[in-house]
């Protein structure tokens, strides 16, 4: 499967998380993300305020554990 194809099933999130590091992609993945973004309607604000959604989650969020890989 190509990068078109595995894009074109992830959510808006799953697509929006990708997006959150669209620099470190290779050539054809960043073109064929940008192509799904586009399609899709979503834009460099949509991305900017996923971003800030996550920076606003806290360890509580996830369980109350600080740090999920290790113990409480």
């Amino acid at each position: 499967m190509g990068y078109a194809e595995t894009y074109a099933q992830m959510s808006d999130d799953e697509l929006l998380n990708v997006a959150t590091d669209l620099a470190s992609l290779e050539e054809h993945a960043g073109l064929a993300l940008t192509a799904e973004l586009s399609r899709r309607k979503l834009s460099e604000t949509d991305i900017i305020q996923y971003r800030q959604r996550l920076a606003s989650f806290k360890p509580e969020d996830f369980g109350g554990r600080k740090n999920m890989w290790r113990g409480p």
